[in-house]
């Protein structure tokens, strides 16, 4: 590999609350860029921490990866499924349980991307 593509290769830099989105950009883009053609430790790494973050329900292989390789969205959805589920498990209330549902829901926060309206003052 030359230096550019070997820098495309390393694993993305994991900030604190940001490690899970950056794990699914770092296996989808090499992945579907070719790079990973042959071993690549740090996909396979990645993968594994993937599939730590995701259970076993769900987990993919290497392979799997380099056989169809995944978009960003696909992945990032196997990952805040599972944290959902984490979220939903431990909530102790009926209450709690229902603003989980809620605030999961399809468009449920359509209502911050909607232009004022003057005839609704």
């Amino acid at each position: 590999m030359d230096g550019r593509v070997q820098e495309w290769a390393e694993p993305p830099l994991a900030t604190a609350r940001g490690y899970e989105g950056a794990l699914a950009c770092f296996i989808a883009s090499i992945s579907q860029s070719g790079i990973a053609l042959g071993e690549n430790h740090h996909l396979e790494q990645s993968i594994d921490d993937l599939n730590h973050i995701i259970g076993e329900s769900e987990a993919v292989s290497v392979q799997h990866i380099l056989d169809a390789p995944p978009r960003q969205r696909n992945l990032s959805f196997k990952i805040e499924d599972h944290q959902l589920r984490m979220l939903f498990d431990l909530a102790s209330s009926p209450a709690q349980r229902a603003r989980l549902l809620s605030v999961s829901s399809p468009h449920a926060s359509a209502w911050l991307s909607v232009m004022p309206t003057p005839q609704l003052n």
